[in-house]
This record gives structure tokens, C-alpha cells and sequence, in this order.
């Protein structure tokens, strides 16, 4: 499980190991709204039944927000219970997500996190020079919600990442 700010290196490092069945936000909102970019489809959410007369944007971007986290964690599951090796790429920067992610992954595979820890100046650097860029103003703010993760959520192995790729600490149960 990746957990740093976004352009803090997650999807570029596991982009570069073998043997691994990445699933990732981005992946999932360009399948299910045509662009990684598209927070909020009201389209996609009336097409699944959904009411939307009263919800509010935010309403309806936390909501598509949870089904595209939703489907992502089915998919871990099932490349998990086929024995495969899966790197859930997101930000996870909290840590009731961490636990609620390990609750759900522990039963079939052990648990290693890796905490990126990409300076935030790098991050927004990085991100300015994405074709889909996120935001300064957004990064910062995201940063302020990031708990330092700890072997106590329940990782089998805590790896820390610095912003070149290469491992500054490891941790194991």
C-alpha cells in the first residue's frame, strides 16, 4: 500500500517492479469517467440509479470518489484471492483508511506499506510538470491531513521511501 502526497514518486516507483498487479484512483476514474482528471460524473451517477437532486458537488464527488475506491478495492481483492501480488496506489494519507484498507487485504496477503516521503515543494514541483496536474493549492492542502503511518495500523513491513526511490528505513512485525 502507497502512502504519500500526490507526485511524491508512488506510481512512478511501482511502475518500475515486476511481478505486480498495480490498482490505482486514476486507473479506475479513467474507466469508469473516460479521464483520471474527472472527479464527478453525474452522468456515471444517474447511469447506477443514483438521486442527485439533493446532493450537493461535493456530495456527489465524495460519492463518486467512494465508488471508484470501492472498485478498486474489489479488484485487490480478487487479484489478492488469486494469489497475485498487488500494489494499491493511492495517497492513503490517514490513518482509519490505512486500518480499513489492512482490515480488508490482511486476510489474504501480507501487508507491506510504503510511506513516500517527498519533501512538499518537490511534490508540487513534480506536479506542475504532470499533463494532469492537481494543484498547489491542493497538495498543501492534503499534506495537512497526513499521519505518519506506524507498524501499529497493522503493516506487516513499513518501508519508507525518499523522494529518489531508495529505501531510508524498513520496518517488519
Amino acid at each position: 500500500m502507497a502512502i504519500g502526497l500526490p507526485a511524491s514518486g508512488k506510481s512512478t516507483y511501482f511502475s518500475k517492479l515486476n511481478d505486480l498487479e498495480t490498482v490505482c484512483g486514476d486507473t479506475i476514474r479513467r474507466e469508469f469517467f473516460g479521464d483520471e482528471g474527472i472527479q464527478l460524473s453525474d452522468e456515471f451517477l444517474t447511469a447506477r440509479g443514483y438521486d442527485l437532486s439533493s446532493l450537493t458537488s461535493r456530495q456527489k464527488e465524495q460519492l463518486c470518489n467512494k465508488l471508484v475506491w470501492d472498485e478498486a478495492k474489489e479488484k485487490a481483492l480478487r487479484f489478492l484471492k488469486e494469489g497475485r501480488n498487488v500494489a494499491y496506489d493511492g495517497i492513503h494519507l490517514r490513518r482509519e483508511i490505512r486500518k480499513n484498507v489492512i482490515a480488508s487485504f490482511s486476510p489474504y496477503a501480507l501487508i507491506h506499506g510504503l510511506y513516500f516521503v517527498t519533501p512538499l515543494e518537490l511534490c508540487i514541483a513534480r506536479d506542475r510538470k504532470r499533463n494532469r496536474t492537481i494543484g498547489e493549492a491542493r497538495i498543501c492542502e492534503l499534506s495537512r491531513f497526513m499521519e505518519t503511518p506506524s507498524l501499529e495500523e497493522g503493516f506487516d513491513r513499513l518501508e519508507t521511501i525518499d523522494q529518489y526511490g531508495q529505501r531510508v528505513s524498513l520496518n517488519t512485525r
